[in-house]
């Protein structure tokens, strides 16, 4: 078991590639950032998958890209925000290393997902009730497949990376 990977998870926006970027260059681990390595494999950016594959070939891909992480060490991982949505896909990535929920309130979310237009599961509707409306779908779901859960607010990427430390080291996971 591969227990010196750190998996960040949370909604989109919520920071986990920036966050898990820095982490990485704090602690001298390697990155990746799951959505990359699913664009990698299928050859298209993720708006694409949805829109020529649909949202099912995607999922498929994340389990898929899931088995990969027990293939490496001493990583920091970035995951897509609907991968912790499977409950096999939860116990897998705990297996896989320490599950960080990077939880993030609505509004800055709002903020910082405004004007996007990869994100197919935004795209037609009023952004903040559609944040709203996913996150009371997936943030028991993250909280549950998490390690540890850590609030972020406006923080800087390094404030984020410590309080992740000060929450694995709480809770006896680092």
């Amino acid at each position: 078991m591969a227990r010196d990977n750190m998996i960040l998870t949370g909604f989109m926006g919520a920071g986990k590639s920036t966050v898990g970027r820095k982490m990485a260059q704090m602690t001298g681990k390697s990155f990746l950032d799951t959505d990359l390595l699913i664009e990698e494999m299928m050859g298209m950016k993720i708006s694409e998958i949805f829109e020529k594959l649909g949202e099912a070939k995607f999922r498929e891909a994340e389990k898929n890209i899931i088995k990969k992480l027990y293939d490496h060490n001493n990583t920091v991982f970035a995951t897509g925000g609907g991968m912790p949505l499977d409950p096999e896909n939860r116990e897998a990535l705990k297996k896989a290393g320490h599950v960080i929920f990077l939880d993030v309130p609505e509004d800055i979310l709002a903020e910082r997902l405004e004007g996007c237009k990869d994100r197919p599961l935004l795209a037609g509707y009023d952004l903040k009730e559609r944040i709203r409306e996913l996150l009371s779908i997936r943030r028991p779901l993250y909280t549950e497949g998490a390690h540890v859960t850590v609030e972020v607010g406006p923080d800087d990427p390094q404030s984020v990376v410590m309080k992740i430390f000060r929450a694995l080291e709480k809770a006896g996971k680092y």
